[in-house]
């Protein structure tokens, strides 16, 4: 547990010393816990495994995530914590079953299915972006994610 005193502190895991250990960081909770494979096995009982990308930078101290979904079109969405606005979705996803764009930058709220989950309804946006789309802060406060840097795994269940 973090001590009052550290609220607003940051450090480096360095995984090259103990790749056998996994990492689950509870913000809310002020809680980091470093786990082995034996307790991360406990911990994602009862999870959804997601197919997913995760890129570390060229470096190793960039983490991007992408999680594989499906709105009106099936592509791949980043996980993207400081978008504080709808969840986005490219102009190239953005197209109807009959194949005509949806242009509105207005919010509209749809039914959003992440493979290996479960379908969820979500409010989107219409944006140029570069990436399929970018799921917000407000998606992934619904979702408890799990990771597991060495395997590239991530499991998700929703919020109790």
């Amino acid at each position: 547990m973090w001590p009052g005193a550290w609220v607003g502190t940051s450090a480096n895991l360095d995984y090259s010393k103990d790749r056998n250990a996994y990492d689950g960081i509870s913000l809310g909770n002020k809680r980091l816990t470093l786990e082995t494979k034996q307790s991360l096995s406990v911990r994602v009982q009862g999870m959804s495994r997601l197919r997913s990308r995760i890129a570390t930078g060229t470096n190793g101290s960039e983490l991007t995530v992408f999680l594989y979904g499906e709105i009106l079109k099936a592509g791949w969405f980043l996980l993207d914590s400081g978008n504080l606005d709808a969840s986005l979705l490219a102009p190239h996803m953005a197209l109807n079953r009959e194949e005509n764009p949806i242009e509105s930058t207005d919010e509209w709220e749809t039914r959003f299915s992440l493979d290996g989950y479960t379908d969820m309804v979500t409010d989107f946006r219409t944006k140029d972006i570069i990436y399929d789309g970018a799921l917000s802060e407000a998606f992934m406060s619904e979702l408890i994610f799990t990771f597991d840097l060495v395997s590239n795994s991530i499991w998700v269940k929703s919020v109790e």
